[in-house]
């Protein structure tokens, strides 16, 4: 089991249990124009990874980003998380298959003409009966064009399902109106 942040790991795998890279989702940046890239899982089948919240054990992926001066991110997005109950009733919130995390990245309003190397590194706690800590070193570089209209969609079909996957939530408007009787 992962406890709180820390993990009886064992000696690292002959090959990972999560493979792991970057995703773009378009094809080039623009100046001053945000765009989403996302960090792609992909693990053996029965091997899981933490969501944001762990739950009562685990710990979700540290990601520490490496981008050029000026670039800002927004928040991880997760996809929704299954629960998981193991012995002693721990229960975990877990990512299984394919998840994806998305993220928005922000350039700043001038911008070089050249590449833009996006890096980051990955730790994760991939567990099964036990668990391993991996680290992965990702990275991607996009090119950088002067207008939007130079920029096409990439990864579609990636980008669509991490979509779908993420949490629904209600509005807190709705969930309030709900509680009153009918007139």
């Amino acid at each position: 089991f992962c406890f709180g942040g820390w993990a009886q790991a064992a000696a690292p795998p002959a090959t990972p249990k999560a493979r792991v890279s970057l995703v773009p989702f378009a094809t080039a940046v623009v100046a001053g124009q945000p765009f989403e890239v996302g960090v792609r899982y992909e693990l053996e089948p029965g091997w899981h990874i933490y969501w944001q919240n762990s739950g009562d054990a685990g710990s979700p992926p540290s990601i520490t980003w490496k981008l050029p001066e000026g670039f800002t991110l927004g928040e991880v997005q997760y996809p929704a998380p299954k629960k998981h109950v193991s012995p002693g009733d721990i229960i975990t919130n877990i990512l299984k298959g394919e998840p994806v995390l998305l993220v928005t990245i922000y350039p700043p309003k001038d911008l070089p003409a050249g590449e833009v190397p996006i890096a980051a590194k990955v730790v994760s706690f991939v567990c099964e009966s036990q668990c391993l800590q991996e680290v992965a070193n990702v990275e991607l570089k996009l090119p950088v064009v002067a207008s939007a209209e130079e920029v096409k969609p990439a990864n579609e079909d990636v980008r669509s399902r991490a979509q779908r996957s993420l949490p629904k939530t209600a509005s807190k408007t709705a969930k309030a109106m709900n509680n009153f009787p009918p007139n």
